[in-house]
């Protein structure tokens, strides 16, 4: 039980890793074309 739920846990944590990549980058290119526009 106790492996199963590490694996969980790294795996939560990746997930929430990525999700705050992809909004960030959301973030910068939305940036980016109210700058250049």
């Amino acid at each position: 039980m106790r492996k199963t739920k590490w694996v969980w846990g790294e795996y939560a944590g990746l997930v929430c890793l990525f999700f705050m990549l992809i909004s960030l980058a959301i973030a910068i290119t939305i940036n980016f074309r109210f700058l250049y526009e």
